[in-house]
């Protein structure tokens, strides 16, 4: 059986819904930031500034939500950590590695190779569903839903405190 942190591993569904929360995040920020560059730039340089504005939004949100949380918005909404195997936070090692590998694979491919490491979970047979990202760094995705919040209110309630506290350490408070 395969070792990993003394956690509940995250289902593919959480993952999955993470992943989609996240995607919209993302969008959201490429269109402002487009919106913006086509507002303030020239025409000349327009499709490059667009490209490196979105790669660099698609990387950093990754790396630094990572490296800075262990999570992303995505995870935080459904109560999901990346931690390395002994449970530890990934740190910026871990972060760099799961989100390097991603994007390159993504930018050499079209997309593809992103995609194809997103559903990557789904090949794996042990139980902690580890995509090859999470290989790369050593990291797995563990589920941090506290013991008997099923019900919608409660989550509700769990989410508030724990959207307080994501706004707290990113305002240094």
């Amino acid at each position: 059986m395969e070792e990993g942190p003394p956690m509940a591993p995250a289902t593919v569904r959480d993952r999955a819904v993470a992943r989609l929360i996240d995607t919209g995040v993302l969008a959201g920020a490429v269109l402002v930031l487009g919106l913006a560059v086509l507002l303030l730039g020239d025409g000349s340089r327009l499709p490059a500034m667009l490209a490196v504005l979105g790669l660099g939004v698609l990387c950093g949100y990754e790396f630094v939500m990572l490296g800075a949380y262990g999570e992303t918005i995505g995870k935080r909404v459904m109560w999901l950590r990346v931690v390395r195997l002994d449970g530890d936070e990934p740190g910026w090692g871990s972060a760099f590695s799961r989100t390097f590998f991603l994007t390159i694979a993504g930018c050499l491919s079209c997309g593809l190779g992103g995609l194809l490491f997103y559903l990557s979970p789904l090949l794996d047979p042990g139980p902690w569903k580890r995509g090859w990202h999470d290989h790369v760094a050593a990291t797995v995705v563990v589920s941090v839903r506290p013991a008997g919040s099923v019900t919608g209110t409660d989550l509700v309630a769990h989410g508030e405190s724990r959207w307080r506290g994501l706004t707290r350490r990113a305002l240094g408070r």
